[in-house]
């Protein structure tokens, strides 16, 4: 009796003491479940279909900011003109002040000075204007093709059962794993069949004979 009763004692330290020490709480077991926890995750990875995007390489390949790049270019052609229009207006009054000179009166003189100046303020704001329109309307249409391209990318991800996209700056990237020049192609195409949709050709005229 005293002999189980010792042999339990001890098999109750030995299980206190294995509890208690924390070295000895990373059996083999243990082991092998982190082992297969960190297979499973690499398998996981390595499964994953993952994509890059340059949105500066699609840019220029683009249709719509080829357009874009246009209509912003005439439109600052026009803010350039008015410019230009100020200019030969100072320099004409300038020069009618100075052929005429003792001939005004100092009234005519004091009013031709201060058409000067309105004049010279006027282009000082102009060209002010214009280098901030010029910024502006170029930064707003990178802003909304980019916007595009970020919706053209999901669509084709989706479509592609791609889990991910990555877009911007990069280190290295495989060139199999880059569709930047697919989703240039895929926006283009939307885009010409949007444009031939809203602006129809109109029917050729057959001429007299």
């Amino acid at each position: 009796m005293k002999k189980v009763l010792l042999l339990c004692i001890l098999s109750s330290a030995v299980t206190t003491i294995i509890k208690a020490d924390p070295n000895q709480n990373t059996p083999t077991a243990q082991k092998t479940a982190l082992t297969a926890q960190t297979v499973t995750t690499n398998s996981i990875t390595e499964s994953a279909k993952i994509r890059y995007v340059d949105p500066y390489k699609i840019i220029p390949k683009l249709e719509q900011w080829n357009d874009e790049r246009v209509k912003i270019q005439k439109e600052l052609d026009t803010r350039a003109k008015q410019i230009e229009d100020l200019k030969t207006a100072y320099s004409t009054k300038a020069n009618e002040l100075q052929s005429k000179g003792n001939l005004l009166s100092e009234a005519g003189k004091a009013n031709g000075i201060k058409e000067l100046n309105r004049l010279e303020t006027d282009i000082k704001f102009e060209q002010q204007s214009f280098q901030e329109t010029a910024e502006r309307t170029s930064q707003e249409a990178q802003v909304a093709i980019f916007r595009e391209i970020e919706a053209a990318a999901k669509e084709y991800a989706q479509a592609q059962s791609i889990d991910f996209v990555f877009a911007g700056g990069a280190i290295f990237v495989n060139e199999k794993y880059d569709i930047s020049d697919t989703i240039a192609d895929i926006m283009n195409k939307k885009y010409l069949a949007q444009k031939a949709k809203n602006n129809p050709k109109a029917p050729d005229v057959k001429r007299p004979a």
